[in-house]
C-alpha cells in the first residue's frame, strides 16, 4: 500500500510439478468393491458376471489451484483416452470378459500432464457360456451329434438293404 510493486511477466514460469494421482473410490452399483488392500493402494480388482460394471473416482495431488486440474482415464484393451476436464470420475458398464488395465492421469493447474498414469489391473470373469471351455464342449457335442446322426442313418440304410435282399431272395427262390 505504501510502497512500490514490481511485476515482471518474463519471470513467471509454469508449475513444473507433475501431480500424483490417487484413486478415491471403486464401486459397483453404489456399493464399494472389496479389495485386498486399501482403495488408495489397490492395483488389482476382479469383477464377476453379472456384476461386470465399474465406477471410479480419482484425484490429482496438486493443491496449487486444484480447481484447474484436469483428468483423463482409459481402459487399456477396451477403449481410448477419455479427457474429462475437471470431472474426477468415470464408469464402464457391461464389460466383456477379459483382462484390462485401467489407466488414470491428471494435469496440474498449468496443464502439465503426468504421463506416468496409475495402473489398476481389472479382470472380468465372463459368464460360463462365454468361456473357451464351454465353446470347446459345444464343439465336441456338435461333432458327437453329427457322428451319431450319420451312424444312425447308416444303420437304417443297412437294415433296409438287408430287408430288400431278403425280399429279393424270397421272390427269386420261389
Amino acid at each position: 500500500i505504501n510502497g512500490l510493486t514490481v511485476f515482471r511477466p518474463l519471470s513467471i514460469t509454469d508449475n513444473p510439478y507433475l501431480p500424483q494421482i490417487t484413486i478415491t473410490s471403486l464401486t459397483q452399483g453404489d456399493q464399494p468393491i472389496k479389495t485386498s488392500s486399501s482403495i488408495e493402494t489397490a492395483r488389482d480388482i476382479t469383477l464377476v458376471w453379472p456384476q461386470n460394471s465399474l465406477e471410479f473416482e480419482f484425484a490429482a495431488l496438486s493443491y496449487n489451484q486444484p480447481n484447474k486440474n484436469k483428468y483423463a482415464y482409459k481402459l487399456e484393451g477396451f477403449d481410448n483416452w477419455h479427457y474429462i476436464g475437471t470431472k474426477r470420475d468415470g464408469r464402464y458398464t457391461n464389460l466383456p470378459g477379459g483382462k484390462y488395465t485401467l489407466l488414470l492421469k491428471a494435469t496440474n493447474s498449468d496443464g502439465v500432464w503426468n504421463e506416468d498414469p496409475i495402473r489398476i489391473n481389472v479382470t472380468v470373469v465372463p459368464p460360463f457360456w462365454q468361456t473357451i471351455w464351454f465353446r470347446i464342449l459345444l464343439g465336441v457335442l456338435a461333432v458327437v451329434a453329427v457322428m451319431t446322426g450319420i451312424r444312425l442313418r447308416t444303420r437304417v440304410i443297412q437294415d433296409r438293404n438287408r430287408e430288400l435282399e431278403r425280399v429279393v431272395r424270397e421272390r427269386t427262390s420261389a
